[in-house]
Order: C-alpha cells, then structure tokens, then sequence
C-alpha cells in the first residue's frame, strides 16, 4: 500500500515497476483479482464458482460479469476498480499501454487527489488514470460490474476483432509463405539441417514467436487506426 507521496517521485525505474501489479493479456482473472488485493489495506478474495467469478469486498460478495473473450482482463480491473472506487483509484503504467503486459497500480482516493495536485507533469509522464469499460489491451469498450450493458454493441464487436484478428494471422502466414527471402533462408535452413531441418524449425519458432507477436500486433494496430 502506498502511503507517501515522495518516495514514488524519487524512485528509480526498477523500484518504481515493483509498486505495480502486471497484468498480460492472457492472464487468469482471479490472478487481477490478486494484483489490486495486494495493494489495498481492506481484505479482497476471488472464487470460481463454476465459471463465474465472484470477489469478496467487505463482506459481501459480487458477481464479476465475464464474458468469456479476450476482454476479461480488463471486465475484471473495470469492476474492481467500480466496487472500490469510494476509497481508491486505479491507474496504468503508461508506457506499457502498447504492450502486451500493463502495469496496474491502485493507490487511496487521497493520494490520488495530492499526486495531482502537486506533482500533475510526474503523474502525465508515467500514470494514466483508468478509464472504466475501457479495454486497454484491445481499444474496445466493455462491460463491467453495475455497467453491464456499458456498451451495447459488444458482442458484435467482439465478434468482429476476433474475425480481424485471424484475418490478419492469416495474412501474415500467406505474406511468409509469399516472400521469397523467406522461403530461400527455409531452403537453405533444410539443406544445411538436413532430417533435423522441422526440429531446428521449431527451435526457431519458439525463439522468435514474441516478434512474430508483434508483427500480428502492429498490423491489427494500424487495422484499428485506419
């Protein structure tokens, strides 16, 4: 729990990442859940019951309303951040809003208001406050707790990233098997490899999937934009 304002102002980078709780855009809801009680004072736990995740706040608990896609990372940050707004405030690293893993950092409602106050251009370099039914990993607005029918118009847009984003899969797969370059380093790789050529192959995948990642990324990324 962070409790002084100047101790985060001076820290260095390292120390500075540690204040946060990194959530990936392929992380367990439950492990979110984890993320902002570790920062809170007050108790907060989560259970599945079946396939539906409930959180304990205060004694009670509450229905988080996943949608089963892509998007509940950010459906569970949007309704924690709903059910504790009255004590707390929750903000994002801004410089991992591009990446694939966001820094997510819950401090009091009070701290929040004095970073503002008094140090407002540290607060616009590093933080960004959150945005309730906003996915930030996928540009898309969804449900949360109490706002369920936040953005009525979610399924079909969900439907329709996830068309896009095989789309784009699809074209980068049949842009590799297209370029020539590519295809004379694979001829080359077979010929020198010989029968462990599909074993070296794999090796080489595995090494290098975070960049094809990225690729797909930054061409859905220009989708979106364009």
């Amino acid at each position: 729990m962070l409790t002084d304002v100047n101790p985060i102002i001076s820290l260095d980078e390292e120390e500075f990442e540690e204040t946060f709780a990194w959530i990936d855009h392929r992380s367990y809801e439950d492990e979110v859940v984890e993320g902002v009680a570790e920062q809170i004072e007050e108790s907060l736990s989560s259970v599945w019951k079946d396939d539906e995740l409930w959180v304990n706040w205060q004694g009670t608990e509450y229905k988080i309303p996943l949608t089963v896609t892509r998007h509940d990372r950010y459906v569970a940050i949007s309704s924690l951040a709903e059910l504790l707004k009255e004590k707390y405030t929750f903000w994002l690293h801004r410089e991992t809003l591009e990446d694939d893993t966001h820094g997510l950092l819950v401090t009091s409602n009070a701290l929040a208001d004095e970073l503002v106050k008094n140090h407002a251009d540290w607060v616009d370099r590093n933080l960004v406050r959150l945005q309730l039914g906003h996915d930030y990993f996928n540009g898309l607005e969804i449900p949360y707790y109490g706002h369920e029918n936040h953005n009525p118009d979610f399924q079909k847009e969900a439907e329709e990233f996830n068309e896009a984003l095989a789309e784009y899969k699809e074209e980068f797969k049949k842009a590799m098997e297209n370029n020539k370059e590519f295809q004379a380093a694979m001829k080359d790789m077979r010929s020198e490899l010989g029968t462990d050529a599909l074993g070296r192959f794999k090796s080489f995948l595995r090494q290098y999937w975070l960049l094809i990642v990225a690729v797909i990324w930054l061409l859905y990324r220009w989708y979106v934009r364009n």
